[in-house]
């Protein structure tokens, strides 16, 4: 089942990615991975900064713009050369994890995200970080072993969502029982769309179509904006023999995803330098130009003697010359008295 996920990128702009329901569910986690990496490298790039490494600055933004980004090779390139240069950086090698597990290499991310604890790296992270590669990598026993250890987590988002990756997987093995109950446990620390969703598939392979029409519009109620949702509930409606309202569903489903599309293709708004003189700017680098051509033209006309006519004309071309100055520094026009 197609959805489609509105990314926001680090320049404002907005891009759709087409995505599966399971696909999504993957990302939560993925997501949440990601989340330690890029939070990271903020901090990084905040303590380059303090101490005044331009090079670690430098080298901490280009791996910001590629993790952020679907550039997965230059990420790992430059993830590769973060390590060689400063080896004794955990998050670096835990970013170095990352990038080799977008690019398939699991064994190695594995080795590295072990390697990142060795150096201090948050063992509950990198547990997050290791489920995503047991995930992608096919090795289902061992991502559902780091879920149970972090469905132990006090925080609820971080609980929700490992139940209900747990809770996947073991729909996928054919387990419904256990897989019902983390639903249900999910639902109880964080009831939201993805967590009823996810209930709701389990209803549909354990062939409970009613229950798992319920919970599938419980997702809709709470985000209709979710083409996935109401397409997940357009085909149950059609194993059940209710055409008319798969139907129904599958045009919101259209209408809904025609919006996120042209949200997708919107260009980011340019930020604006602020006006000459306002409390956000400094006016006198706009004002300083201004200031200089009249006195200057002043104290030449009073230098050279000339009639008061000449004055007045001499003032209103260093005005106007003035004006296109400010124009020119501010994006706009200002004048300034």
């Amino acid at each position: 089942m197609d959805m489609y996920r509105v990314e926001k990128s680090w320049d404002g702009s907005h891009r759709v990615r087409r995505t599966s329901g399971d696909e999504e569910l993957c990302a939560a986690v993925g997501t949440a991975a990601g989340w330690v990496i890029g939070t990271g490298i903020e901090g990084l790039a905040g303590l380059a900064r303090h101490v005044k490494n331009r090079r670690l600055s430098r080298a901490v933004e280009d791996m910001r713009q590629a993790a952020d980004s679907d550039e997965n090779h230059r990420f790992l390139r430059l993830a590769t050369d973060f390590v060689r240069r400063y080896p004794s950086i955990s998050l670096g090698h835990a970013a170095y994890a990352d990038a080799l597990a977008r690019t398939a290499q699991y064994e190695p991310a594995l080795r590295a995200i072990s390697h990142a604890v060795e150096l201090g790296f948050d063992e509950t992270e990198a547990r997050m970080i290791r489920a995503d590669i047991y995930d992608d990598a096919g090795q289902p026993g061992k991502a559902i072993q780091e879920f149970t250890v972090l469905a132990t987590s006090a925080g609820p988002e971080l609980r929700q969502i490992s139940l209900l990756m747990r809770a996947r997987l073991l729909k996928d093995v054919g387990d419904y029982t256990r897989a019902l109950a983390d639903a249900n446990e999910a639902l109880a620390v964080l009831p939201d769309g993805w967590a009823y969703t996810l209930r709701g598939h389990v209803y549909r392979a354990m062939g409970d179509l009613d229950r798992c029409v319920e919970d599938y519009s419980r997702a809709i109620l709470l985000d209709p904006d979710e083409p996935g949702y109401l397409e997940n509930r357009a085909e149950v409606y059609g194993e059940l023999g209710r055409s008319e309202d798969a139907c129904t569903d599958r045009a919101a489903a259209a209408q809904v995803r025609s919006r996120a599309e042209l949200a997708g293709t919107r260009a980011p708004v340019k930020a604006t330098r602020p006006l000459a003189g306002s409390s956000e700017g400094d006016g006198r680098k706009a004002s300083l130009p201004l200031l200089t051509i009249v006195g200057a033209c002043v104290l030449l006309v009073i230098g050279i003697g000339a009639s008061a006519g000449a004055v007045i004309v001499l003032a209103v071309v260093a005005l106007l010359a003035g004006l296109v100055w400010s124009a020119a520094v501010n994006d706009g026009l200002t004048l300034i008295l």
